[in-house]
Parts: structure tokens; sequence; C-alpha cells
């Protein structure tokens, strides 16, 4: 798998054609994809060509450069949101760290921006700079090469494992704020004001608790007999193969975390519980069935809690099917067959959908799955062929159109690529507004499935509009037309694009991932 990186000196020269677009600073522009030499090392760039810089973060430190490699060949790269963490096999290298590891490319949402930053396959995580500090992110996107035809996913990294204790399993590591943080300690929440919280463990009255690490406040705090302990002498929790499984009716897993010994009579295991608009690591108790944290002098009491587990990489990704009980699935609504009047119906309301021989039915349910097989959208602009298993998604009279999403004001919304007319569209405040530089959803495991009470398994989720709230992709006719846009799940309707406005549709279809397998009804 080869890259194709371009020389380039910024302050001369004019943008070159055909480079990849990594996404959006939150001032609206465009960041494309570099590399520069630092420190001995090849680390991903974010380049802006407005200010003519290219920018790498190391060490904490935002280091500026005039001079860099651009990505070029945007048809053959995709952004690809990653599970659990598990890279596919031909994700792009900028090169290797000085342990031999590779240096990936990923971006994140971020303060309305979306980020360039690096991936470092141990760290497990996105590391972006932003506001003055590098922020690791668990949420992320990488860049992989599509020319490669390779859909496997890899449960290991990418590198030989360097034997080192670092790599076996998890550790508890002495720690001090004068000590460096290790690049593989667990965060296990923040605190009111945003400070992250790592998970530590500290000896009190002979017994090893659970305590909670605040680097940025030199603080250390275990709760004991109703009070919150400050303490000096500590040891941070270090690891990978780790993660917070929410903890169902006080069931301590197996291979749940403990901060004591083993051989101890009463085992404490370690978990984590919101508490006045905090994330707070504390310890749980099985006798007592609960988890006991730290907060403002005090030890609170939470029984609703997650609880820290040790994983196997080989493991299958879980899904909210593993997590929740499943309820009964109403059976699907069936559209009218008729269509004699679908010319005449009122302003924002969209006829009856095509009878079932045309659209096959499925199963629908209330609660969204996370695909299995995750969604690969292929950077594109008017000018960039339509990329190879592009999902369709209707039609604007004879023309098909295509399923896209592009960035605006700080958030990526679904919209329709229009291939006659080279142009991509989305909604947003009522306007339809076209946008130059998007992205086309490729694959050919979606399917369209009919909304009934909610959205269906496996719904594709786009972005987070605000506040939390997720954004679907759906379709409905309109004007003749059958035209792709947004669904906001509290609103229970389709916005979409028709000459120059935004219209909105109470009856539409839902673009599902099929990798999913959802339930057929016959």
């Amino acid at each position: 798998m080869i890259n194709n990186w371009l020389p380039f000196n910024l302050v001369e020269n004019e943008i070159p054609h055909n480079v990849v677009v990594g996404g959006f600073d939150t001032n609206g522009s465009v960041i494309y994809v570099g590399r520069c030499f630092h420190k001995g090392q090849h680390l991903p760039a974010k380049v802006l060509f407005n200010q003519r810089k290219a920018f790498v973060s190391w060490a904490g430190v935002e280091h500026v450069y005039d001079y860099c490699e651009l990505l070029i060949g945007s048809n053959d790269y995709v952004w690809q949101t990653t599970v659990d963490h598990r890279l596919p096999a031909n994700v792009v290298s900028v090169g290797f760290s000085q342990t031999g590891e590779p240096i990936l490319i990923g971006r994140a949402q971020y303060g309305n921006g979306m980020i360039v930053g690096k991936v470092l396959p141990s760290m497990r995580c996105l590391q972006i700079f932003f506001n003055g500090q590098e922020i690791n992110l668990d949420h992320y996107e990488i860049l992989v090469n599509n020319s490669v035809k390779s859909s496997e996913i890899v449960a290991k990294s990418l590198y030989p494992v360097i034997k080192t204790e670092e790599t076996k399993g998890y550790r508890w590591q002495h720690y001090t704020f004068n000590d460096v943080k290790p690049r593989d300690a667990i965060v296990g929440g923040n605190d009111f004001d945003g400070c992250p919280i790592y998970v530590g463990r500290a000896k009190h009255n002979d017994k090893m608790l659970v305590a909670n690490i605040v680097p940025a406040k030199h603080s250390n705090f275990i709760s004991w007999c109703g009070q919150e302990i400050i303490k000096v002498d500590v040891e941070i929790l270090c690891g990978r193969n780790l993660k917070w499984l929410r903890c169902n009716n006080h069931q301590i897993p197996a291979n749940a975390v403990s901060c004591n010994d083993t051989n101890s009579g009463k085992r404490l295991y370690v978990g984590r519980g919101n508490f006045e608009n905090s994330l707070i690591v504390g310890k749980i108790s099985k006798i007592h069935r609960a988890l006991f944290i730290p907060y403002k002098g005090s030890e609170r009491r939470l029984t609703n809690y997650e609880i820290l587990v040790e994983y196997d990489e080989s493991e299958i990704c879980r899904t909210m099917d593993n997590l929740h009980p499943k309820t009964p699935q109403p059976m699907p609504f069936l559209p009218s067959t008729n269509l004699s009047n679908a010319s005449n119906y009122a302003l924002a309301t969209a006829p009856p959908l095509v009878p079932l021989s045309i659209y096959p039915q499925t199963c629908t349910a209330n609660a969204f799955n996370r695909p299995s097989y995750p969604d690969k959208w292929v950077i594109s602009t008017p000018f960039t062929p339509l990329p190879k298993n592009s999902v369709l998604s209707g039609h604007l009279f004879t023309s098909p159109v295509y399923v896209c999403r592009a960035f605006h004001n700080g958030k990526l919304l679904p919209g329709n690529y229009l291939l006659s007319r080279s142009a991509a569209v989305v909604t947003h405040d009522g306007q339809e507004i076209v946008k130059n530089n998007f992205e086309i959803l490729v694959g050919d495991h979606y399917q369209w499935v009919t909304s009934v009470n909610g959205l269906p398994s496996g719904a594709v989720r786009v972005d987070h509009f605000g506040n939390g709230e997720p954004l679907y992709i759906g379709r409905s006719f309109y004007g003749g037309a059958l035209i792709p846009g947004k669904i906001r799940p509290p609103y229970q309707c389709l916005d979409i694009a028709f000459n120059g406005n935004a219209i909105s549709l109470p009856s539409y279809e839902v673009l599902v991932n099929n990798a999913m397998k959802p339930n057929y009804y016959g």
C-alpha cells in the first residue's frame, strides 16, 4: 500500500489538486491532511491554507511549520469510524514512532470543528491539539486507503508487540506529580470543572482503596467511613485492554478489575458514577451492592454505576442488544398502494410511500444499535469521480441522488449529492445550502426501512446536532422526486432540501446498516 506524499512549501505555492480533506477548523476553514518531520519522526499535520501553516502536536505542545508533505489522491481515501478501537487493515500511516509503532491519522468532532490528529494503536485514542492543550478522544474516525480492497478488521495491533510491562494486561504503577504520567494511564472520568480524573489506588488503615488522581490539581482522593481523604502515596492504573461496563443488578463480572490483593477476604472493585455534573471514580463493594465515591469532603453512595473490566482483544464488539433487554417489536406499517392523489398534496406533506412490492419491508425497533460493520465516507468534491458502491438514495426527476454529508456551522449534516448538477446540498435553519466539500457514503450493506414509532435497528447515524441529539439519514417522496435528508428523532420528521427551501415531512424511510441483520416480517 503506497501513499502519495507531496513535498510542499506552504508559503510559496498554491493548493494542489486532489489534496485529501481532513476536516474543518472551528471558524470553518478547511483542514487538509499532511505530515511533518519532527523530533526524528513523521507526525500527522493539520494543514490550513488560509494561514499557510502546518500544525503538529508533540509532548503537549503544538509546533508550526511552513513546509510539509501533503497527502494526494482524495478519491483513494475514506474516513472510517472505529469500533472499540479496532483498526482496519488498510489504515494510513505517516511513519513510525521511536519504539517502532505506526503513527496513524485520525479525526474527531471537537469544539465545533472536525479536527485532525494522531492515533497510536497502543494508546487506543485519538490525540488532537485544541486551545493550547493536547486532548485524548475515545471516539474518532481513522483514515484508510480505499484502493486496498479489504474489509478485514484486525483485533490486534498492526505492529509486533513490544515485550514490556506496559503491554501485559494492566498494572499499578507508583505515581507522584513530579513524574511523567504514563502514556497508558487509565482515565476514569472528570471533575465538575472538566479536569480529567485518572484511576488510582492508595493504602489507608492497611487497606488498599480506589483513588481519584487529578494531575491538574495535584490532588488524590479516597473515600473512607463517610469522609473524603487526601492521599500522597498513590499508584496509578495503566493498561490497554480495559473498558467500562454498566453494572446491572449489582452483578460483578468475572473479569472486573480489583484494587486490592486477590488473596484478601473482601475484594473491592474499580467503578465510576455520575454525581453533580462530575464522573467520579470509586470503590465497588459486592457486599453493600453500591459504589462509594469521594466528593467535596464526604463519601457518597451510588446505586447506578459502571465497573471497569479487562477484556480479550479478540472478543467481538458489543452492541446495545448485549446491554439492554429486548422489547417486543411492532408489526411494520404497510403503506397504502393508492397513489392516485400523489400529486395533490399540501406543502410539507409527503405522499404515501411506494408499495411493498417495490421496497421490501423490514422490522422496526425503537432503540438504535451500533452497526458491527463501520460506515465508510469517501471524501469528494464536484470535480472528483463518483466513488464505487455509492449509496443511492433516490432521484430528482430523472437524475440519481446519492447519500452524502457535509460540514456546516461546526456540525456534520446529512445531505444529497446530485450527479447531474455535480453539487451537494444540506439543509440548515430552513435553507438549502450548496457545499463544495463533502463525503459520499459507500457500501453494499444498506437498505431503506419505513419509520414506524421510532428508528429501525441499525439506523445510520451521521453526527450529533447539539445537546447530544443524534442525526440520522432518511428519504421520502416530494414533488415527484425521492429525496434524502436528515432525521432529528425528537421532532419525528424528515428535513429535506427542495427548490432552495427546507421542507419537513412526517412520513419517511430510514437508512439502515444491514450488517445489523434486522429481522424480517413476511
